[in-house]
């Protein structure tokens, strides 16, 4: 079971997004549009089923279609539905949790898991809580530069390490060329 926050990290800005849009087209002001679409892939049905809290926990089948429907009824009161369709099922619909079987009024819609809406902002905030705040005043480039000194510091001990080792061994005469005159001694010598 997820709890509320992971809830609202997988699916409250599109939650809240669906909401505005409702909205927009209730008060007129998303002009003429008619018709809004998304596309996403099954985890992206699952976390706003989630949201909605009519997730059956089954994967959804490819080419799954959920509408989001808005409907002005008789005295100008308006409905939200949702359905979901797949090729080779029925037409599903959702009722989502203090609404009826008909719908959700304007009302009840809003209210719908309303602490599992996000706005982008609060997503990135939400991410950002948890992870190692390493060095929140640095900037990007003086943490550049210091990764830069770093690595040529690293690279440093690097080469004087294995310089220091070149230098050993040439004094013991383990290279060509740089053999101590005692090795040459006994080189030369007869057995």
């Amino acid at each position: 079971m997820m709890t509320n926050k992971e809830k609202a990290l997988s699916g409250g800005v599109l939650l809240k997004d669906i909401k505005r849009r409702v909205k927009d087209a209730v008060d007129g002001s998303s002009g003429d549009v008619k018709l809004v679409l998304f596309s996403g892939h099954d985890t992206t049905l699952a976390a706003i089923l989630t949201c909605l809290g009519v997730y059956d926990f089954k994967q959804t089948p490819y080419a799954t279609v959920l509408m989001v429907e808005l409907w002005e009824r008789e005295g100008g009161e308006h409905e939200v539905t949702f359905l979901r369709h797949h090729k080779d099922q029925e037409l599903i619909t959702y009722t989502l949790p203090g609404c009826n079987d008909t719908g959700c009024t304007l009302d009840q819609f809003y209210a719908v898991n309303n602490e599992l809406d996000m706005t982008e902002e609060e997503y990135r905030d939400a991410c950002r809580i948890g992870l190692p705040d390493l060095v929140p005043t640095i900037a990007k480039n003086t943490m550049f530069l210091l990764l830069c000194v770093t690595i040529l510091l690293c690279l440093s001990s690097v080469s004087m390490l294995l310089f220091y080792t070149y230098r050993v061994k040439q004094k013991a005469g383990i290279y060509p060329g740089t053999e101590s005159e005692q090795v040459r001694a006994l080189l030369q010598e007869d057995y």
